[in-house]
């Protein structure tokens, strides 16, 4: 639909002439209305998460490898303005997310042992600032 001056976004989001944002994640319609022509198109939109490691406003890149090796490109646009590995994990972890879970603006690492227990890294840019576990998560949930 090229021309299109009215666009909405339900629900629960807003809509400009150049981009739509949702306030809450799910199933979302858009459609556009260009002087009687309508069209519609469905998306999903993600939960958000802070995947900004240095804190400059700009996700960065978080690699884990099935060996252990965890690794980081702190990004500007598609240039990494720096790099390096805050350490390995055992082959026996997982990174089950990366949030901002201290509120210092950077993301930090959330990680699963194959036991239940469960670990934070918390980051500053590539380097682990503090880290320590809230518990143990078994097949009934956390413990």
């Amino acid at each position: 639909m090229t021309g299109a001056t009215t666009f909405s976004l339900s629900p629960n989001g807003t809509c400009t002439a150049a981009s739509c944002s949702a306030t809450v994640p799910g199933l979302h319609t858009v459609t556009g209305n260009d002087g009687g022509k309508t069209a519609t198109a469905s998306l999903t939109v993600l939960a958000r998460t802070n995947r900004d490691f240095n804190g400059d406003g700009r996700s960065d890149v978080l690699w884990w490898h099935s060996s252990g090796l965890v690794y980081e490109w702190l990004l500007n646009g598609a240039a990494p303005i720096g790099t390096g590995s805050p350490g390995s994990t055992g082959t026996d972890w997982t990174i089950v997310g990366v949030g901002d879970f201290n509120g210092d603006g950077k993301a930090d690492i959330l990680w699963r042992h194959k036991s239940g227990v469960v670990y934070l890294w918390l980051m500053d840019g590539t380097s682990i600032s503090g880290s320590g576990s809230p518990g143990a998560v078994g097949t009934a949930g956390p413990s």
